[in-house]
Protein backbone atom coordinates (compact mmCIF):
# COMPACT_ATOMS: atom_id res chain seq x y z
CA UNK A 1 0.00 0.00 0.00
CA UNK A 2 2.86 2.28 0.99
CA UNK A 3 4.20 1.50 -2.59
CA UNK A 4 1.30 2.54 -4.50
CA UNK A 5 0.84 5.73 -2.31
CA UNK A 6 4.66 6.54 -3.21
CA UNK A 7 3.44 6.00 -7.35
CA UNK A 8 1.02 8.16 -7.20
CA UNK A 9 2.48 10.76 -4.87
CA UNK A 10 5.39 10.98 -7.41
CA UNK A 11 2.96 11.04 -10.48
CA UNK A 12 1.11 13.67 -8.86
CA UNK A 13 4.24 15.60 -7.77
CA UNK A 14 5.74 15.17 -11.74
CA UNK A 15 2.24 16.48 -12.98
CA UNK A 16 2.17 19.48 -10.62
CA UNK A 17 6.03 20.36 -11.96
CA UNK A 18 4.92 20.04 -15.89
CA UNK A 19 1.82 22.46 -15.14
CA UNK A 20 3.98 24.72 -13.29
CA UNK A 21 6.55 24.66 -16.57
CA UNK A 22 3.46 25.47 -18.98
CA UNK A 23 1.72 27.90 -16.56
CA UNK A 24 5.57 29.64 -16.45
CA UNK A 25 6.39 28.95 -19.91
CA UNK A 26 5.49 32.32 -22.22
CA UNK A 27 5.79 30.74 -25.04
CA UNK A 28 3.05 31.03 -27.70
CA UNK A 29 1.58 34.58 -25.64
CA UNK A 30 0.28 35.41 -28.74
CA UNK A 31 -2.02 32.39 -28.89
CA UNK A 32 -2.95 33.24 -25.19
CA UNK A 33 -3.75 36.66 -25.66
CA UNK A 34 -6.02 35.36 -28.39
CA UNK A 35 -7.96 32.97 -26.70
CA UNK A 36 -8.09 35.13 -23.94
CA UNK A 37 -9.92 37.67 -25.98
CA UNK A 38 -12.47 35.76 -27.58
CA UNK A 39 -12.99 34.63 -24.14
CA UNK A 40 -13.43 38.26 -22.98
CA UNK A 41 -15.59 38.72 -26.19
CA UNK A 42 -17.83 35.86 -24.94
CA UNK A 43 -18.49 37.16 -21.91
CA UNK A 44 -19.56 40.18 -22.80
CA UNK A 45 -21.75 39.15 -25.46
CA UNK A 46 -23.45 36.95 -22.80
CA UNK A 47 -23.80 40.05 -20.49
CA UNK A 48 -25.07 41.71 -23.10
CA UNK A 49 -27.58 39.55 -23.73
CA UNK A 50 -28.35 38.92 -19.93
CA UNK A 51 -29.36 42.51 -19.57
CA UNK A 52 -31.03 42.79 -22.98
CA UNK A 53 -33.31 40.01 -21.20
CA UNK A 54 -33.70 41.36 -18.66
CA UNK A 55 -34.56 44.97 -19.86
CA UNK A 56 -36.96 43.32 -23.12
CA UNK A 57 -37.98 40.09 -21.70
CA UNK A 58 -39.96 39.72 -24.80
CA UNK A 59 -37.08 40.33 -27.45
CA UNK A 60 -36.02 36.84 -27.57
CA UNK A 61 -38.86 35.08 -27.78
CA UNK A 62 -40.97 37.36 -30.62
CA UNK A 63 -37.27 36.84 -32.45
CA UNK A 64 -37.42 33.24 -32.20
CA UNK A 65 -41.30 33.35 -33.64
CA UNK A 66 -40.74 35.52 -36.34
CA UNK A 67 -38.02 33.36 -37.36
CA UNK A 68 -40.06 29.85 -36.71
CA UNK A 69 -43.03 31.36 -38.81
CA UNK A 70 -40.84 32.66 -41.90
CA UNK A 71 -39.24 29.41 -41.85
CA UNK A 72 -42.89 27.88 -41.80
CA UNK A 73 -43.31 29.73 -44.57
CA UNK A 74 -40.68 29.09 -46.35
CA UNK A 75 -40.52 24.84 -45.94
CA UNK A 76 -44.44 24.93 -45.34
CA UNK A 77 -45.48 21.94 -43.08
CA UNK A 78 -44.25 19.03 -45.42
CA UNK A 79 -41.15 16.66 -44.72
CA UNK A 80 -39.46 20.17 -42.73
CA UNK A 81 -42.40 21.07 -40.61
CA UNK A 82 -43.64 20.03 -37.75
Amino acid sequence: MKALLQKINHASTALYIKGQSLANDIEGSDTTEKIGMVVVAVVIVGLLASVMHKAMPGLFQSIIGTAQEKLQATFGSGEYGT
